[in-house]
């Protein structure tokens, strides 16, 4: 095997003065197949290289990006709470009136029970009195016609007595 490439003999071959036009091709084919391989690899270098960079230009924006989301985070919050805190100072006056409204509620109920209670003592023991002067009264009729029930019986069987004998 000689040490000359397959490249450098057909370029040997196109140089002779008595090369034919396939020799001349094929050293030229050859040529341009190299050039071409070199150019492509030359294209691939390049391409990779620009893949590192678009790596980490979205490396750098993935960073930019996550830096701004925590900053819109922390104005957010900033904000929300300068908004919010007129309204929990709002908002926690409201709620000791509304304790303190509660409270008197409350205490008025406590009130109006022991009102109610008196009232209710007050009715039951009317109602006794009531009930117990109705039966007094219904007694004192009772003893009374009954009496003079008695007395007109006996008057009746006297009566008959007299009658029918």
């Amino acid at each position: 095997m000689s040490l000359m490439s397959k490249v450098d003999t057909l370029k040997a071959k196109a140089q002779q003065d008595e090369a034919n036009e396939l020799d001349l091709m094929r050293a030229a084919l050859v040529e341009s197949q190299e050039r071409y391989n070199q150019q492509a690899a030359q294209i691939a270098l390049m391409l990779q290289k620009y893949d590192k960079r678009i790596e980490a230009l979205e490396k750098a924006v993935e960073r930019s990006n996550e830096q701004k989301h925590l900053n819109v985070q922390a104005s957010l919050e900033k904000a929300s709470q300068a908004v919010l805190e007129p309204i929990q100072s709002k908002s926690a006056e409201v709620i000791q009136e509304l304790d303190k409204a509660e409270a008197r509620m409350l205490k008025a109920k406590k009130v109006a029970d022991r009102s109610d209670t008196h009232e209710d003592i007050k009715f039951w023991g009317s109602m006794f009195f009531v009930y117990f002067f109705a039966t007094l009264l219904s007694s004192w009729v009772y003893w009374s016609f009954s009496s003079i029930t008695d007395m007109i019986i006996a008057v009746n069987n006297g009566m008959y007595q007299l009658l029918h004998k």
